[in-house]
């Protein structure tokens, strides 16, 4: 089994510095440059099926993909969503302060979400 992991196009949201978390993100005129050209990079692989974040910035980067695999089932899934950020979701990075405690997802939860679509994918 192959897979291949990608990323969304540049967000609005990243430009500004601002930490997205779980919000959705808008892509730039840039980011949905870049979903088309991942698009046209991708339109000759074999692909079984796709798996994407819910989250707009992701699901638009994918359905750039999908146009090319357009009998492939497409899944848009919680499980592969960014790290939750918490308080912090639709900050700028210039104002945390990084010394504080975090409310932030923790590393074991996002690698047993990872694990959880992982194995359903394997499936």
């Amino acid at each position: 089994m192959k897979l291949i992991l990608v990323r969304h196009g540049e967000t609005e949201e990243n430009k500004k510095g601002i930490l997205q978390g779980h919000l959705p993100g808008k892509l730039t005129e840039l980011g949905r440059d870049q979903a088309k050209k991942l698009a046209l990079r991708l339109k000759d692989e074999k692909i079984d099926a796709i798996f994407s974040s819910d989250l707009a910035r992701a699901s638009d980067t994918t359905r750039e993909i999908a146009k090319y695999h357009p009998n492939v089932p497409l899944f848009f899934v919680e499980e592969l969503r960014e790290k939750n950020q918490g308080s912090l979701t639709g900050k700028s990075i210039k104002e945390i302060d990084w010394s504080k405690p975090r409310d932030t997802e923790k590393k074991e939860l996002m690698a047993i979400r990872a694990k959880k679509i992982l194995d359903e994918v394997i499936r």
